[in-house]
């Protein structure tokens, strides 16, 4: 005959009112909440030559197949664009020289911060030849908040496509007309725009691509939109005296 266990009436309120507490932490509310879905892990692989810090971002270069699995290259980034490589953000263990990880594709990421105030709404953007992100208004990150998981760890959303034109004032050189089929570029200040409508410049700047077969003024003011490579191309030019 199979043995039999019995719970005391006041065991079973216990039992029954921790697993409502899980319930709760884990769903956020009801049992009618159903958890989402995390996405599938994204291999990746250390090219860079020296070791990949926790939460850093990466910029995917390439594939390989590393026994049956097939691995994302992944190295320091060399641009803020993507011009290079899309970018992945580094799980909270450093890759080594050479070693496997796993990478976060977003839309939410935590990921290493140069220190900076972490400010929700700000953009940011990854730094060339630096494992960390900083603060760009153009960036394709928007800042939630800091993260207390490690130092200078902020909490961003991607957001390619949302507030996707930016303000800008071409060099005194102007931008070149675009060649053949390659555009002209040129470094160019970003302004910025209060919910007044009043223009600032920045301090800072963004290369901004010219698909005209004309130069762009010199000194002229612009908007500039992002295009399926990740660059800011001039679509407006001031063209008044």
């Amino acid at each position: 005959m199979a043995d039999y266990g019995f719970f005391t009436p006041q065991t079973a309120s216990k039992i029954l009112t921790r697993l409502a507490t899980l319930e709760s932490a884990v769903f956020g509310g009801g049992s009618s909440v159903v958890p989402q879905l995390g996405p599938p892990a994204i291999y990746v692989h250390n090219v860079s030559g020296e070791e990949i810090p926790a939460y850093a971002c990466m910029q995917c270069t390439g594939t390989e197949v590393i026994g049956n699995r097939t691995y994302i290259q992944v190295n320091k980034p060399a641009d803020s664009t993507g011009e290079a490589g899309g970018f992945l953000f580094n799980s909270p263990r450093a890759i080594a020289i050479d070693g496997n990880g796993v990478g976060f594709a977003g839309p939410h990421v935590k990921a290493l911060g140069d220190g900076s105030a972490a400010t929700a709404g700000d953009r940011w953007a990854p730094v060339a030849s630096n494992w960390e992100i900083a603060d760009s208004t153009s960036g394709f990150l928007i800042c939630i908040g800091d993260d207390s998981v490690a130092t200078d760890v902020v909490r961003c959303v991607y957001s390619y496509g949302a507030n996707g034109v930016m303000h800008f004032v071409s060099p005194s050189g102007g931008i070149p007309a675009r060649s053949s089929l390659t555009m002209g570029s040129a470094s160019c200040d970003v302004y910025l725009s209060s919910s007044g409508g009043v223009l600032s410049d920045s301090s800072t700047n963004e290369t901004v691509y010219n698909m005209a077969s004309s130069a762009f003024g010199n000194s002229t003011h612009g908007i500039a939109a992002r295009n399926d490579a990740g660059l800011w191309v001039a679509i407006v030019e001031d063209c008044g005296a």
